[in-house]
């Protein structure tokens, strides 16, 4: 009976000892933290969607983590409490890009870090995780000089879809290209290709040529960062 009076006031009594000052500085270093990978994610992610307002999810997540974790994390019936709270948590909008699921796991575990006091090894691995990303998607755009378009062609007429023709055009101003699309019916004909141009003047160059090959058909070129990732 005793040992069950003495868990009993464990658990009662047990208040967690947090050092405000230490608690405002580490805060501070999360919401920098959180501020560095929002703004990695803005500049750097794959997702078309409008990235700057989904990153800033990214600083109130560590944040709220770490302000979670440094309540819990020194007392047994908080952290208890805690697991039947989040139980009753339910995501009604789901998370679609893999990347966006990786940030905000990346956010978690900042507020996880800095909430447990592992401020050294929180910031060492968000620093080495961080320059990774970055300099493995500056070598991703490191054609981003060249023009990255999506061109597409119609046709509303009967006329013989020109694949071969455009695929012997390509070479001449395109430093790489993809055939994503050809469509034929009673109606329309498309042809659509993502392309990396050699520089902005090619782009002129092909629509011209593509003009006086095939009058017949609709030339769009519309910009497509990304379509080679």
């Amino acid at each position: 009976m005793s040992a069950v009076r003495t868990f009993e006031d464990y658990l009662t009594n047990q208040v967690p000892q947090v050092d405000l000052g230490q608690f405002i500085i580490g805060l501070g270093i999360t919401g920098i933290m959180g501020t560095l990978l929002a703004w990695a994610y803005s500049k750097f992610g794959k997702s078309h969607s409008n990235r700057s307002v989904f990153a800033t999810n990214f600083i109130l997540t560590a944040m709220a983590t770490m302000l979670v974790i440094t309540v819990v994390k020194s007392s047994l019936a908080l952290s208890l409490g805690l697991v039947g709270a989040l139980s009753i948590v339910r995501f009604r909008t789901a998370i679609k890009d893999p990347e966006e699921l990786s940030f905000l796991f990346i956010s978690i575990a900042i507020g996880l870090g800095m909430g447990a006091d592992q401020k050294k090894i929180t910031l060492i691995g968000f620093l080495i995780i961080l320059a990774g990303y970055i300099v493995f998607r500056m070598r991703q755009f490191k054609w981003a000089t060249a023009t990255s378009m999506h061109l597409l062609l119609t046709s509303s007429k009967n006329a013989e879809t020109p694949l071969k023709l455009v695929s012997e055009l390509l070479p001449q101003y395109a430093v790489r290209w993809n055939l994503k699309r050809v469509s034929e019916n009673a109606n329309t004909s498309e042809l659509s290709f993502l392309v990396e141009f050699k520089d902005v003047a090619s782009v002129q160059n092909l629509r011209d040529s593509l003009k006086k090959q095939v009058p017949d058909w609709n030339i769009n070129l519309m910009e497509y960062q990304g379509l080679f990732d």
